[in-house]
């Protein structure tokens, strides 16, 4: 009976080992590899300078350097971009110019970079503004890992008017967007993943209290045939938990980045 338990005890711990380590293996080869990701994500927050409505003052009227501004709103918008890879994204990277661009029908007044913390490292900034034209031109020598800046963007066009990034670097085709995370939502999710932590950890308990009983001889606490079940699936609930809280947790946004 005794060589029986031990058996039982070893293809459990092969099991959970096993799992350990394709759990790790995978965790370890994401975190090793070396990819450029140029990606973007614009504040849902727009202000408006300017409304559609209609004015109070009949004799009031809008221009901006000399050209009139009527019945059209005006609105401000906040684009941050960023490295978000493990690899560099140097000057020569760049295969096709790198642009935010707004839809056909919208017109950019202003581009300007509001904050940009390696500045004189990363030289990053913006190309001179085409009147009349609806994107901006990005430039920059070299962007490592969470090297970014902020840029405000004033346009004419609708307020809800999309805002897109173009362009594309060596390793990628495309400039993805990343969403901006939402604050209740995030710990919602958290919240639901330390109860599943805490689950398993319960599960773990009661697997090793009933191991240590069986070995006293004392007599089990839960059934037989349960046990081997409950603490595989406490095991898998930890391996899977544990990076899945890490990866909610991680903000969407660099944090030297925003004000």
């Amino acid at each position: 009976m005794a060589t029986q338990r031990r058996q039982d005890a070893l293809s459990i711990i092969s099991i959970v080992l096993g799992i350990a380590g394709i759990a790790s293996a995978a965790w370890f080869y994401h975190v090793s590899r070396r990819e450029r990701v140029l990606t973007y994500a614009v504040s849902p927050e727009r202000t408006a300078i300017v409304g559609t409505g209609r004015s109070e003052v009949s004799d009031l009227h809008i221009t901006y350097k000399g050209k009139p501004i009527r019945g059209k709103a005006v609105t401000s918008s906040i684009v941050y971009v960023w490295n978000r890879g493990s690899e560099s994204i140097r000057r020569d990277n760049v295969l096709v110019p790198v642009a935010i661009q707004l839809d056909s029908d919208a017109e950019i007044l202003d581009a300007r970079l509001v904050r940009c913390p390696r500045e004189r490292v990363t030289r990053f900034g913006l190309a001179p503004l085409v009147p009349g034209s609806n994107k901006v031109q990005l430039a920059w020598d070299i962007l490592e890992t969470g090297d970014g800046g902020v840029v405000q963007i004033v346009y004419v066009g609708r307020p809800d008017c999309n805002i897109r990034m173009t362009g594309s670097v060596e390793g990628q085709r495309t400039i993805p967007p990343t969403a901006v995370a939402d604050p209740q939502r995030t710990m919602r999710l958290v919240r639901l993943l330390w109860m599943s932590i805490g689950l398993a950890a319960f599960a773990g308990v009661i697997s090793l209290l009933e191991w240590a009983l069986r070995w006293l001889g004392r007599g089990p606490l839960v059934d037989e045939r349960t046990m081997p079940y409950l603490f595989i699936v406490g095991t898998l609930y930890a391996v899977v938990a544990v990076p899945v809280l890490r990866l909610v947790n991680r903000p969407a946004l660099p944090g030297h980045l925003l004000p």
